[in-house]
């Protein structure tokens, strides 16, 4: 269930990054699950912790959209460019590196 569903529940919900959640040493060594609850409730109460951005749907279907573009532009520019190698290597005789090692192998 995510947090939109949660929220119209009437329950409130609040995502909190877990690298914000201040710890001591004590409770890094003796880590349980009441201590965890302990904490996380003091740290509430006090207003210490604020929550993290939650994209809505059209900010996820947003940001699927630009990967996948991302993707398909990085699959184009690698089609072009093993287009454009031959010619290149026509252009420019000899500066394939593994033609290179292999001249060089071949030599000794």
């Amino acid at each position: 269930m995510d947090t939109a569903a949660i929220n119209t529940t009437g329950i409130e919900c609040l995502v909190v990054n877990p690298a914000d959640i201040p710890k001591s040493q004590k409770d890094t060594l003796q880590k349980t699950d009441p201590r965890d609850a302990r904490n996380l409730g003091l740290r509430l109460q006090s207003g210490v912790l604020h929550g993290i951005h939650i994209p809505d749907e059209q900010q996820e279907a947003d940001r699927v959209f630009f990967r996948h573009r991302k993707r398909i532009w990085k699959d184009l520019t690698r089609c072009k460019n093993r287009i454009k190698r031959p010619r290149y290597d026509a252009l420019f005789p000899g500066t394939d590196k593994k033609a290179k090692t292999v001249k060089l192998l071949s030599k000794k």
